[in-house]
């Protein structure tokens, strides 16, 4: 399998095309934009501006989705310390938090003295959305990151709050990015680089929620499924108004990220613990990752690291070797792996064998997981 010399993509999988030279569409596009992308500096005033704003026209000025995680906790942390906003922490309660995700949470309200809430949806809706997202795409993420961050947004208009603030990575909002990508979270960053706007948001969302409810049709097994799935999760489109419509919006498109750097600070500013066997590109919050990770391997036959080390290359925060260690040292057991199988298949009331023989048939397809845009 070839590969691109420079990030370590294989040629054939996500879209990816070598030149001449091996050199990746993902990298040569990425390398196009590159200076834009890392001049923080001149894009930190467009995050400021949002937020001074609207700072004290509403009950809070932004929610934070809190995971426990380090770069969740990171945001909120710095959005009250730095930003002097008022704001509320939201977790999303799937069913597949981990006891560390759980401990954290607790940790990090107490001390940075935050109100905090769980939002738990449907549980038997819930596990129609990850079953249709298994079956179709062998992806249960799939599940959490549209319902996840859509309901958050759904939560917002509700709670009249004009921010949903999340803590994906760069090394996670970049994986897919190469010129015509489908993916609908780079449409959502494109808006975070403008001037923020209630007329264009709701331009955006209008045409993005339709295309997911087309998409959620077309994944779950009946119209009945897939309308239950879309009025629990997505916020209604006859509500998207010009005159109020919160934005999803990422931190870290505007702030240098540094994995390191942010574990320190939080150790040392709010005492927060890292796991016990804690790695760089390490998830410690969320129970079904490994199953996850399984499924991504047997259908595409790479661990699902090597997007996220690609863009780690290509921000220039590891070399090859580096992204070759980090492979290893975040391998899981067979243990771990079939305890996390359970508690999906526990979500999606299957059986484990129709799971992994439904992967079976997935393997060296050619997967679209993104609605068309």
């Amino acid at each position: 399998m070839k590969e691109c010399v420079s990030c370590g993509l294989p040629e054939g999988k996500f879209n990816v095309h070598l030149n001449t030279g091996n050199i990746c569409n993902y990298c040569l596009y990425f390398n196009r934009k590159k200076e834009q992308i890392v001049d923080f500096n001149k894009k930190k005033h467009l995050l400021t501006s949002r937020f001074n704003k609207f700072k004290g026209k509403y009950d809070y000025d932004a929610v934070v989705g809190l995971s426990g995680g380090k770069d969740s906790t990171y945001i909120l942390y710095k959005l009250i310390k730095e930003y002097k906003l008022k704001v509320l922490a939201i977790t999303y309660d799937n069913g597949f938090l981990t006891r560390y995700a759980k401990k954290s949470i607790k940790r990090t309200i107490k001390r940075l003295e935050v109100p905090h809430l769980y939002y738990r949806p449907n549980r038997v809706t819930l596990g129609k959305f990850y079953n249709a997202a298994v079956n179709s795409f062998g992806d249960p993420c799939i599940a959490c990151a549209l319902g996840g961050y859509f309901l958050s947004v759904k939560v917002c208009y509700e709670l009249k709050i004009p921010f949903f603030v999340h803590g994906r990575s760069p090394y996670q909002m970049y994986r897919n990015y190469y010129e015509g990508s489908p993916d609908l979270f780079l449409i959502l960053l494109d808006l975070n680089l403008q001037e923020h706007s209630f007329n264009q948001i709701a331009q955006v969302y209008t045409v993005i929620y339709q295309k997911l409810k087309d998409y959620i049709s077309n994944i779950t097994q009946n119209e009945n499924d897939a309308n239950e799935i879309i009025n629990e999760f997505f916020l209604n489109s006859v509500k998207i108004s010009e005159e109020f419509v919160p934005e999803f919006l990422s931190y870290f498109i505007f702030h240098e990220y540094n994995e390191k750097r942010i574990k320190h600070e939080l150790e040392n500013v709010i005492g927060w613990e890292k796991h016990k066997h804690d790695q760089l590109l390490g998830h410690y919050d969320c129970v079904i990752h490994d199953a996850a990770g399984y499924a991504f391997k047997a259908i595409h036959g790479i661990s699902d690291l090597v997007p996220d080390l690609a863009v780690m290359r290509r921000f220039g925060a590891i070399n090859r070797e580096e992204a070759e260690r980090l492979l290893l040292s975040n391998e899981v057991s067979n243990n771990d792996i079939s305890a996390s199988f359970n508690k999906l298949c526990k979500m999606c009331r299957c059986n484990r064998k129709e799971v992994l023989k439904r992967i079976k048939t997935l393997k060296g397809d050619k997967i679209n997981k993104f609605p068309s845009f």
